[in-house]
């Protein structure tokens, strides 16, 4: 795996390990200009080297970046996109990470008057549109890979896939004057965040609380259609997310409906 902090000028990597290291994090930091994922960098990193060392994986862009289902990830002109690989961490308690490292943000963000949402299973929204999404899989370690895709800023006419409807940025909500400064600060505002919440999580016994969260979650009051990706499409009220971080829903006849993945559509509020 490629990339030190002398060829990348997109971010301030010293920085950024500096104030983890402050915060008690020992994280490898590995900026590159270009890759193709920087998810599949870390899987492969995960493999090839069966390493036990946190590691922050960070690219201006992406070649082949991947969303859920195999979805094409497009860069924005300007981009947050990183990848956290976590290891040696027990497969038992995989499940509920994504929409756990969703709210982490959406929370921490919140705080910098950023009204982002989680629209489960692992996207990020405004009220304009989708701002980012979130992939997480599994390694050789077992480990986790983490990745976020943040759009920082727009092409003045920007191309969506269908799956990402109306794309959204966070300069609508906080000019971009330095996209060095903007791309470091908000890169460590959402990884402490990531690691403060999933590490909390992976030192306690219980599931998460996602009560906690519920001022965060995007499809609250709202009926909506969940096509589980494999022929199964349910519609009725949302009815929030599980211990496992499923989502629920009844149905029109009133019963209850489980998905652990799938894509979520809004029909209208209730």
């Amino acid at each position: 795996m490629t990339g030190s902090n002398a060829d990348t000028r997109f971010i301030n990597a010293s920085a950024v390990a500096d104030s983890l290291a402050s915060q008690g994090w020992s994280i490898v930091v590995s900026p590159v200009e270009v890759t193709a994922s920087t998810n599949t960098d870390l899987i492969n990193y995960f493999e090839n080297t069966r390493a036990r060392t946190m590691i922050l994986r960070v690219a201006h862009h992406q070649t082949a970046g991947r969303g859920t289902h195999g979805r094409v990830w497009n860069d924005a002109s300007e981009s947050l996109l990183f990848s956290l690989g976590l290891p040696s961490l027990p497969a038992a308690k995989m499940a509920p990470v994504p929409v756990l490292v969703g709210f982490a943000i959406a929370e921490e963000f919140q705080k910098l008057n950023v009204p982002v949402l989680v629209k489960w299973p692992n996207d990020l929204w405004l009220a304009s549109g989708k701002m980012g999404g979130i992939l997480c899989e599994m390694a050789a370690g077992p480990s986790i890979v983490i990745g976020v895709g943040i759009n920082l800023d727009l092409h003045q006419q920007p191309r969506c896939k269908a799956d990402m409807g109306a794309a959204a940025a966070l300069s609508s909500i906080h000019p971009l004057e330095d996209a060095v400064e903007s791309r470091t600060f908000w890169l460590l505002r959402a990884v402490s965040a990531i690691l403060k919440s999933v590490g909390e999580y992976m030192r306690k016994p219980s599931l998460p609380d996602w009560s906690r969260w519920k001022k965060f979650d995007f499809l609250v009051g709202k009926r909506i259609s969940v096509d589980n990706n494999a022929g199964q499409v349910e519609t009725g009220l949302y009815s929030g997310i599980d211990p496992q971080g499923a989502l629920c829903l009844r149905d029109e006849k009133g019963a209850r409906r489980r998905f652990i993945s799938g894509t979520v559509r809004i029909l209208e509020a209730s």
